[in-house]
């Protein structure tokens, strides 16, 4: 149910100050999560966004995607809140950026990263369907229907979307080579990680 990723990523930031306070620095990391238009306009969610505030949980990273779309209309259809402004005054710090852009996402992570005192909400301003066109060619972002089934269903094509992208559609999800070698490297380096680590934990 929405808000339900909200509340759990409060409770494990919580539990992961906990277990700081009971085993040492070892147990530290950072908790990361991902809500939309619908889930933060949940009341559960609005408890939840106080309680990690007052809390100063800096270890909760709270990414945004703001499209302004929910499952059947636009969200201007049902609030008019000033979410930035909102979760500032329940003690968060905020990071409004293009969503669409790489570039301003990985900045933002690193700038959140470096929060010491409060959790942090990255409000990324996105656009529903981006590239989406039709058989036609004719734009398809920004619609509904592209919210909760595949784009084929909801009116788009999937081929032309999928070249308007840059990309194949014989082989859409494919991997950069670049990335998967980045990765390899992140992996290797999580190892040695976690061997000192352990090490640690047998001395």
């Amino acid at each position: 149910p929405l808000g339900q990723g909200h509340t759990m990523a409060v409770g494990a930031a919580i539990a992961e100050r906990f277990l700081v306070a009971r085993f040492g620095d070892w147990m530290a990391h950072t908790i990361y999560t991902f809500v939309s238009d619908g889930a933060i306009q949940e009341e559960i969610s609005q408890g939840a966004g106080r309680i990690a505030g007052f809390l100063g949980l800096n270890n909760l990273i709270m990414f945004y995607d703001s499209n302004d779309i929910q499952l059947s209309t636009g969200t201007d259809a049902v609030t008019r809140e000033n979410t930035a402004k909102k979760y500032e005054a329940w003690g968060w710090k905020v990071i409004t950026i293009n969503g669409n852009d790489p570039d301003q996402i990985r900045k933002a992570l690193k700038k959140a990263n470096r929060e010491k005192e409060k959790p942090i909400l990255i409000i990324g301003k996105t656009i529903m369907g981006k590239g989406c066109v039709t058989e036609e060619g004719k734009s398809y972002e920004k619609q509904s229907a592209t919210h909760g089934m595949p784009i084929s269903q909801a009116g788009a094509s999937f081929e032309k979307s999928i070249k308007n992208l840059g990309g194949n559609p014989e082989d859409p999800f494919a991997i950069f080579p670049e990335v998967q070698l980045y990765y390899e490297k992140i992996l290797e380096e999580k190892r040695k990680i976690a061997a000192v680590r352990k090490q640690k934990q047998k001395d």
